[in-house]
């Protein structure tokens, strides 16, 4: 092992709100990590529940743990908050109400030292409801005939991204910090703030995919995705429409496009039904 690989480390941020029934058992499953070498920052984004009494009981018993507290302003500021005071060279996303996979962190440091070249690592998922459980991938392929590790060596992820939709689970990242010093998580968006990060940095070559489950993503109502469904498809046609008006290729504007019109058919479907 030579000096660099020391230098791999990780600082897990974990941003909540009203926490209280998942906290416990998402903080469990970083620090059973197989691979030790972490710290954990936890950002209470103004939970009105019991989220910082367990917390706080957890921070007594592990000085690697460090806690944060603010009004509530939204995920992308609490990760901005995290992030800020994180002392590694590696950022790894965790939802307050999932849970790693015991090897997650031992799998980014192995595949960080055979692929120096990435910036940002994500993997699969397995996902759990009441009615049945599948993985990310699994879906990606029946839905496409392939799965985000066939795109590992692809030039153009921002293609890619704007083609498929974002196929990557915030809660399996790692990302080198160097990446926040030009970009920041917008605090203006309140659903889709990891895809616009996404297509913000999508340079040549710089994702990998891990096939392997990393996390488990527990689907219950009260998730941002399940509850702000007009709002995502705002958020997205107002991005889209951002990008159009932006020089790309023609080949980009026809797939922005076609997503405008999908999100905005959706749109009006959610804002009637739901």
């Amino acid at each position: 092992m030579n000096q660099n690989d020391y230098e791999i480390m990780f600082s897990v941020i974990i941003c909540c709100f009203n926490s209280e029934k998942f906290i416990r058992k998402t903080i469990d499953s970083v620090i059973n990590q197989s691979f030790k070498r972490f710290e954990i920052i936890i950002v209470n984004d103004g939970s009105e529940d019991n989220t910082e009494k367990q917390i706080l009981d957890y921070r007594k018993k592990y000085n690697y743990i460090k806690y944060f507290r603010q009004n509530n302003k939204g995920y992308s500021a609490a990760r901005n908050l995290a992030i800020k005071n994180c002392k590694t060279n590696w950022i790894v996303i965790l939802d307050h109400d999932d849970t790693m996979f015991p090897d997650r962190l031992k799998l980014y440091y192995e595949n960080i030292l055979k692929n120096s070249n990435k910036k940002i690592f994500f993997g699969n998922c397995k996902v759990v409801n009441d009615n049945s459980m599948t993985n990310k991938f699994e879906y990606f392929y029946n839905k496409n005939k392939f799965t985000p590790v066939d795109f590992n060596y692809h030039n153009d992820y921002f293609y890619l991204l704007i083609r498929y939709g974002c196929f990557i689970s915030s809660s399996t990242l790692a990302i080198n910090k160097d990446l926040f010093n030009k970009h920041k998580f917008n605090e203006q968006l309140k659903v889709i703030a990891d895809y616009d990060f996404f297509l913000k940095v999508a340079q040549k070559n710089i994702f990998f995919a891990i096939d392997e489950n990393l996390i488990t993503y527990y689907s219950h109502p009260n998730q941002i995705s399940n509850r702000f469904k007009v709002l995502e498809k705002k958020e997205l046609i107002n991005l889209f429409i951002n990008y159009f008006s932006k020089k790309n290729k023609f080949s980009y504007k026809i797939i922005i496009l076609l997503s405008i019109i999908k999100n905005f058919t959706l749109y009006i479907k959610y804002k009637i039904f739901l």
